[in-house]
């Protein structure tokens, strides 16, 4: 596949999740769903930042969309205690992924994760929730300067670990 097919991929998901309620169900796109060649975990980092750019292409080209935020967000191993960021560089994130591929999400201004969870703080994640912001260059190299780069641990109730997640915001 080329870049042409994976934003036709992108751009298909962009439509469902506007059009069809997808931005309420939280619907994403796994990268291995945009290329089966992406599945490998070595392929993860270098897809997911394709498919985000391309992603964040396809929405500034729709006027009416570009209000939207655009969030690439990697899955982290979780734990029954808190762990923080045990990363600092590309090579350490990379180690700490689950088994899930990154995956891209859709939401209304102020509708992201991290803000949520702010805002439910109590009623669907215990006290004990994180939320940084980190330097996206860091961990990725080159990143332009209006892409947030957030790392989020809590736990919800009911459960019995800590789930950690690395969001990338544009």
């Amino acid at each position: 596949m080329d870049g042409t097919e994976y934003k036709a991929v992108v751009q298909s998901w962009f439509n469902s999740a506007i059009n069809d309620g997808g931005i309420d169900r939280y619907d994403d796109l796994h990268v291995d769903q945009i290329d089966c060649e992406w599945k490998s975990r070595s392929k993860w980092i270098a897809s997911a930042l394709e498919s985000f750019e391309g992603a964040l292409e396809v929405r500034n080209a729709d006027v009416s969309s570009q209000h939207l935020t655009v969030v690439l967000a990697f899955a982290l191993e979780s734990d029954a205690r808190p762990r923080g960021v045990t990363f600092h560089n590309r090579e350490e994130l990379e180690n700490a992924f689950c088994s899930t591929p990154p995956s891209l999400y859709l939401f209304r201004p102020g509708g992201e994760f991290w803000t949520q969870s702010v805002e439910t703080k109590g009623d669907k994640v215990n006290d004990d929730l994180v939320i940084k912001t980190l330097s996206a260059s860091e961990l990725f190299g080159k990143i332009p300067d209006n892409i947030k780069c957030i790392y989020m641990e809590y736990m919800r109730t009911g459960d019995d670990v800590y789930s950690r997640d690395l969001f990338l915001a544009g």
